[in-house]
């Protein structure tokens, strides 16, 4: 069996693209409180281009073994030469459960980690 030429986001484009400008509101939350995350794109390349931005979550500690990063929220983005856009995702409480020792779905308290 032969596995994937490319890893799952790789991507290809004729541009290149800087990432600026990581905010997550608020820093802390309860477990049932939203976290905004946004983030700029810049084209800096010479041509227009799509980017299909990945939002990922890391739990940095949890009381069970989960996956080290889970995919959280996706957009692409189409942008020209020169232009920058934010982009905006939205982490909803269920979006940072996972299965507990006890097989209930849970909130765990504990650090988290954003990665676009």
């Amino acid at each position: 069996m032969v596995g994937a030429l490319y890893a799952f986001g790789y991507g290809f484009s004729d541009t290149t693209f800087e990432y600026k400008n990581l905010k997550v509101d608020p820093l802390q939350q309860g477990i049932q409180g939203q976290i905004k995350v946004s983030v700029d794109i810049t084209n800096t390349g010479n041509r227009r281009g799509d980017e299909v931005m990945q939002l990922y979550f890391k739990d940095e500690f949890s009381s069970v073994i989960a996956y080290e990063t889970q995919l959280r929220g996706f957009e692409r983005i189409s942008i020209h030469p020169g232009e920058t856009k934010t982009v905006n995702f939205t982490l909803k409480p269920e979006d940072l459960v996972l299965l507990d020792k006890n097989m209930h779905w849970t909130v765990e308290r504990g650090k988290c980690e954003v990665l676009v």
